[in-house]
């Protein structure tokens, strides 16, 4: 009787070992099916991409950051008393 014990509880433990790893290959599989879509989304939106928009974007974008960089130039060379005095 002790040994049907002993079997029955190795056929347990490997049961629950093969249930682990299934439970990662999904968990995987899952990863991998989110990180495909992920990648054929990024794909679809950099080839429909609109050029003429993106551009005109990016420059707009770049013409406020070189104002803020020259403003904050202006500034930084500013001391405590120039600034009070203004």
């Amino acid at each position: 009787m002790s040994n049907l014990d002993s079997v029955l509880g190795r056929l347990l433990g490997a049961r629950s070992t093969a249930g682990e790893t299934l439970n990662r290959i999904d968990s995987i599989s899952n990863r991998l099916d989110s990180t495909k879509l992920a990648a054929q989304t990024e794909r679809s939106n950099a080839e429909d991409l609109d050029m003429v928009a993106a551009i005109s974007d990016f420059q707009s974008k770049q013409g406020g950051f070189d104002a803020a960089l020259k403003a904050y130039a202006s500034v930084q060379r500013l001391s405590l008393f120039d600034f009070i005095r203004t």
